[in-house]
């Protein structure tokens, strides 16, 4: 798993809520590595998808 880059980092801080922050600063699922339903996809140059199901 890639560690968050500085400009992400810097916009978490940017973040006032800590529970919104600890949200957007989690890393990628090890169960949802495509990141179809967390949005946060394990390989970071794939954008997520979502289809049907993770509705």
């Amino acid at each position: 798993m890639e560690a968050l880059t500085k400009e992400q980092l810097r916009a978490a801080a940017r973040i006032e809520n800590p529970d919104v922050r600890a949200i957007v600063l989690q890393p990628p699922s090890d169960t949802d590595p495509n990141g179809s339903y967390t949005g946060i996809p394990a390989d970071g140059d794939t954008k997520p998808v979502q289809d049907a199901d993770d509705l």
